[in-house]
């Protein structure tokens, strides 16, 4: 009896803590979208550089200041930071191919483009992490590079570019996803998302006197506010991947698909058309299906 119970027990808090960790994406998902959308406003009359390098000084004040204040710690003390060092690098990276997306792009296509990140960290994972890909996971992955296909149509033109920096940025995007697993519990969110801004604005740091502008009081606000919004996506998201596995977390991300529809028709009057949104319907189902085989997986290899 004592045995059941005991098993109840540890059922209900693994379920507890899963339901923390899609709570956490949620609400980091709206967040994400949300400094998306003031990114690529900003960007609209400031060089993509500077938006970087304050992006990434508001959000590493934010950062440290919660980590002083509410949690009581020192955000620079690590286990790996050469690990975490890498990581600010493959996230200002993915920064930067980010804010350039969607600034060449239409909000709605830059952000079916980004949802293929699960689908490369699928690829990835069987590529560096040699997990099993099997015949029904890479029909997904067709599936979901066709959305892309859809969404890109014959003759990128102009969109060219930005479906480079799209794609660039879903790629980073898994690479990043990966490194956290790998960090695992080893180390605690807030330490995770005060390197990554640290070293962004370091090396973004390099290129301010290059590219400076003064900046107005309507365009220092929208920089504030991108920094204050993405720190706190990150952070939210990286404790989501900490409290419940990528495999339940990912399907939750694509619920940005419907701020992005939000957002797009009130800031740019943006309607998708037919093509375009069946492309992004594969891409989600692809991106879903892939972490549910995933969750199925990892269950039959534990039992």
């Amino acid at each position: 009896m004592a045995l059941i119970e005991s098993l109840q027990s540890q059922y209900k808090a693994r379920h507890i803590v899963h339901l923390n960790g899609i709570l956490y994406c949620l609400a980091a998902t709206f967040f994400f979208w949300l400094a998306n959308v003031v990114g690529k406003i900003t960007a609209e009359a400031y060089p993509i550089p500077l938006i970087i390098f304050f992006r990434s000084a508001f959000a590493l004040m934010a950062c440290t200041i919660f980590a002083v204040v509410y949690c009581e710690k020192n955000p620079i003390k690590t286990k790996r930071p050469r690990t975490l060092i890498l990581r600010g690098i493959v996230w200002m990276s993915m920064l930067a191919c980010s804010i350039t997306s969607y600034h060449l792009l239409p909000l709605t296509d830059a952000a079916a483009i980004e949802f293929t990140g699960p689908i490369m960290v699928a690829i990835l994972a069987g590529l560096i992490l040699h997990e099993t890909v099997g015949f029904r996971k890479w029909l997904a992955i067709l599936i979901g590079f066709s959305g892309v296909i859809m969404i890109v149509q014959p003759g990128m033109g102009s969109g060219g570019l930005g479906v480079v920096f799209a794609l660039g940025n879903a790629f980073l995007y898994a690479i990043g996803s990966l490194m956290v697993r790998n960090l695992g519990r080893a180390e605690d969110s807030i330490t995770i998302v005060f390197y990554c801004c640290l070293v962004a604005v370091v090396i973004s740091g390099v290129f301010v006197p290059v590219f400076w502008e003064t900046p107005d009081i309507r365009t220092l606000g929208l920089l504030c506010l991108l920094g204050v919004f993405g720190g706190v996506a990150q952070l939210l998201m990286t404790k989501s991947l900490q409290c419940a596995p990528a495999s339940v977390v990912s399907p939750i991300s694509y619920s940005g698909l419907i701020w992005v529809l939000i957002f797009g028709f009130l800031f740019w009057n943006e309607i998708p058309d037919i093509i375009g949104v069946t492309g992004a319907v594969l891409i989600v189902i692809s991106g879903i299906y892939i972490a549910i085989d995933g969750k199925r997986r990892k269950g039959r290899s534990q039992s």
